[in-house]
């Protein structure tokens, strides 16, 4: 995504892909770094629990390339795309031998009252979620709100959360890189931007 087209959906907000929900400031990038992506902004930190129970926090992934993005179980549209979506970026990071060591997935849940682990956990195996790579992440409510506002992100609460559909790509330094939308993400083009982030990162 070039970055006249990356301003225009931003710009456009989530109201781009939900009719209705309001828009969100412009994100612009600013300088470019080392590789084609430039930085767009620092990516928040958080802390969160993975289906194992165990704490996860965004310092954890230090060193490493990762997609982000938001999902709940219940979504009946832009979340099983960008799963299935996911699910085949998964294959393609394992054939080059990085999920896992070098590129992580993350999908946090915007319902955790409803996602419980046991929840997720049936989620993430019907998408083949492979749990060393691909992690299923839940926080309180408070601490999920906080995230989403902090992405910029919007979620109109009810059984049907009105959502936006952004990926984020985040790189070694907690600088995000990159932001898909679901409509325009795709596995091959995502693999080629983490491939890139990875052959720059500092070692750790």
């Amino acid at each position: 995504m070039g970055a006249l087209l990356l301003a225009v959906l931003l710009a456009a907000g989530p109201a781009a892909a939900h009719d209705g929900a309001p828009p969100v400031a412009a994100e612009r990038r600013v300088y470019p770094v080392e590789g084609r992506l430039p930085v767009i902004r620092t990516a928040p930190e958080y802390t969160l629990a993975a289906l194992d129970g165990r704490t996860v926090r965004s310092a954890d992934f230090a060193g490493k390339v990762r997609l982000e993005t938001f999902i709940y179980t219940r979504c009946p549209d832009s979340c099983p795309l960008v799963s299935a979506k996911l699910a085949r970026l998964q294959g393609l990071l394992g054939a080059r031998g990085l999920l896992g060591r070098r590129a992580l997935l993350a999908s946090i849940t915007l319902d955790p009252e409803h996602d419980t682990g046991a929840v997720l956990a049936r989620h993430a195996a019907t998408y083949g979620a492979d749990p060393h790579g691909w992690l299923y992440l839940r926080g309180t409510p408070a601490e999920t709100r906080r995230l989403l506002d902090a992405y910029g992100g919007v979620a109109r609460p009810g059984r049907m959360l009105a959502h936006s559909d952004w990926i984020f790509l985040v790189d070694g330094e907690n600088r995000v890189r990159e932001i898909y939308s679901e409509r325009l993400f795709n596995p091959e083009r995502a693999l080629a931007d983490i491939a890139s982030l990875t052959a720059t990162a500092r070692p750790r």
